[in-house]
């Protein structure tokens, strides 16, 4: 087994023999200005693509949440509450026969 000391120096020798070599040509500008272009479009376009998509699946998800909210307090008010009716009952009692009026 390798020990991490001679992996490190086997790297050294790769970095000293790579900085001897000849530096490789230049790119010709248009071939440079496409790539930059392609690279820019590409990131461009995929992190505001990603950045929809999460806003778009967020807003049905609230609309959704929304919709099941109206629907269930909707249905509370079909059924009528027997402690709200007496409650309504006793106070309206109190205010009509209050003796201190």
């Amino acid at each position: 087994m390798k020990t991490s000391l001679s992996k490190l120096d086997r790297l050294f020798q790769a970095a000293r023999k790579a900085w001897r070599q000849d530096p490789a040509p230049a790119l010709s500008p248009q071939l440079a200005n496409r790539i930059v272009a392609s690279w820019r479009h590409d990131s461009d376009s995929d992190s505001w693509a990603f950045l929809y998509l999460i806003l778009r699946r967020a807003l049905y998800g609230a609309a959704l949440v929304m919709v099941i909210c109206l629907v269930w307090s909707y249905s509370d008010m079909a059924v009528p509450d027997a402690d709200v009716a007496l409650a309504n009952y006793e106070v309206q009692n109190e205010v009509q026969f209050d003796p201190l009026l």
